[in-house]
């Protein structure tokens, strides 16, 4: 396994701590750094991680939304962008139940 996902989840925690740190009062949680732990989820490039993230990310708010879980093997066969476009959708029926 290269550096490379290591230094894309770095260069993400680095992001994470310069903006909790820019003003009083945020935090941030840290990704593992801990690259045989992401090695167990099948992911040891960048561009998986990211996936994996996306498809977290719909996961989340589809509970949230739905009040239920979705179908995780569903969620991890769609694309990067079928992923963003339901992130999108999801958002704004969020939003309008508030």
């Amino acid at each position: 396994m290269s550096n490379t996902l290591l230094q894309h989840i770095q260069k993400i925690n680095a992001a994470a701590t310069a903006w909790a740190t820019a003003e009083p009062g945020r935090w941030s949680a840290h990704i593992t750094e801990d690259l045989n732990h992401w090695e167990g989820y099948g992911i040891t490039t960048p561009e998986q991680f990211d996936h994996y993230m996306l498809v977290n990310d719909v996961y989340e708010m589809h509970k949230s939304v739905f009040g239920s879980k979705p179908n995780w093997s569903k969620l991890r066969a769609m694309t990067d962008e079928q992923l963003q476009e339901k992130i999108k959708v999801l958002s704004k029926m969020s939003l309008s139940a508030n």
